[in-house]
């Protein structure tokens, strides 16, 4: 059920793209990971090219690799919509939803992403802590 509303939800943003175009709103930082934020309406999405090419300037990563952090990110996270980029140019992008992020910093090898990592895997610790769940010996 749950990929049936992604599904549509994506369907009906990906049409109400087609009238109008997501407009520049700003830049989203955590910590040194900045992705460029884009708004139609109520609905935000992110720029992960962006953000992967400047990985790529930092780190050398190869456009196999970018490629290969792109497809690894769940296909209802991924939106193909016409972009107002900064300088005004509009055009087809590819932009992400907020869980696509979370979904990009698991797989990102940088200082940042793995601050994130930790910090992830303590919060689920906890819960399961919290929530009376044990771990079998």
């Amino acid at each position: 059920m749950f990929n049936e509303i992604a599904e549509s939800l994506k369907n009906q943003i990906e049409e109400r793209a087609k009238i109008t175009s997501f407009k520049f709103k700003g830049v989203f930082a955590i910590g040194e990971i900045k992705l460029g934020v884009y708004a139609v309406d109520c609905v935000t999405l992110f720029d992960a090219i962006q953000l992967i090419k400047e990985i790529k300037d930092k780190d050398e990563v190869n456009r196999i690799e970018r490629q290969r952090l792109l497809t690894r990110i769940s296909q209802e996270h991924i939106y193909n919509v016409k972009v107002q980029y900064p300088d005004s140019q509009v055009k087809q992008g590819v932009l992400i939803s907020e869980g696509g992020i979370y979904e990009l910093l698991m797989l990102l090898h940088t200082e940042e992403a793995d601050k994130i990592r930790r910090t992830f895997a303590l919060l689920l610790q906890q819960y399961r802590q919290q929530s009376g769940y044990t771990v079998e010996g």
